[in-house]
């Protein structure tokens, strides 16, 4: 019954995000353009290379110029401080991912998150959905980054969407990508409104949204129609509750 139940959850969600992802290969082996794990940003090695994500981005990026290094918009709400994803015997869902997401992005910030966090971790699990709606991905990496990090990882695809060694690893590769080695989000790719709006107390879905579609994320992806969607949103607070992939890197 449990795994009838996923798959009735998939499927609905399948047809949100069908739209968006029109025109997207299903092994997210997207050979057209290059990944992106901002390596350009934080080493001389030969990882340099434009922003993207293994969905796509626009390949006539200047690795060589330096992002720009503005922090996000201040929040003018009342915020209360992000609580750590509680412990768990079993895997990890999609849910304690976004959670922990927003608790690593906080204390890198020193930020502190909207009263309405609850309702805010589906925006990142709608964004995962869009990344790989039947919950099959590469290993601890809801959104398919390609940064590379010291855990063991392995490729995914040919494109390089990493397979991590652990829940942790693939959490601190989201804020490594969103952020430059400063600690600022990247301005240059978008990133910092992607940040201001998942911090911001007034930010809604909407502004959430539109700040992935317009960032280096997956631009030009789905024929411009790349964009996080919440239009089937109890589906999608099932998907939420349901494990992540994960494993040993392998």
């Amino acid at each position: 019954m449990r795994y009838a139940l996923l798959a009735v959850i998939a499927l609905a969600l399948l047809g949100v995000a069908a739209l968006s992802r029109e025109g997207i290969p299903d092994d997210h082996a997207h050979s057209e353009v290059p990944p992106h794990d901002h390596a350009e940003d934080d080493s001389d090695d030969d990882r340099n290379r434009p922003p993207a994500q293994s969905t796509g981005a626009d390949p006539s990026g200047a690795a060589a110029e330096a992002p720009d290094r503005d922090a996000p918009a201040q929040a003018t709400a009342a915020q209360t401080p992000v609580q750590p994803a509680p412990q768990r015997d079993g895997p990890r869902t999609y849910r304690d991912w976004a959670r922990a997401v927003y608790l690593d992005l906080a204390a890198r910030l020193n930020r502190t998150a909207p009263d309405d966090l609850d309702q805010r971790l589906l925006w990142l699990v709608a964004w995962a959905v869009l990344e790989e709606p039947a919950g099959q991905g590469a290993s601890d990496n809801p959104l398919n980054t390609t940064r590379a990090e010291d855990c063991d990882e392995r490729d995914f695809n040919a494109v390089g969407v990493r397979n991590y060694g652990d829940f942790e690893c693939g959490v601190a590769a989201v804020g490594d990508t969103l952020l430059d080695r400063d600690g600022l989000p990247r301005a240059r790719f978008g990133y910092d409104a992607i940040v201001a709006a998942m911090f911001d107390a007034e930010a809604t879905f909407d502004d959430f949204a539109a700040a992935v579609h317009d960032s280096s994320w997956c631009a030009g992806c789905a024929g411009g129609r790349y964009r996080p969607s919440l239009a089937n949103a109890a589906a999608l607070s099932a998907y939420a509750d349901t494990p992540i992939p994960t494993g040993s890197g392998d």
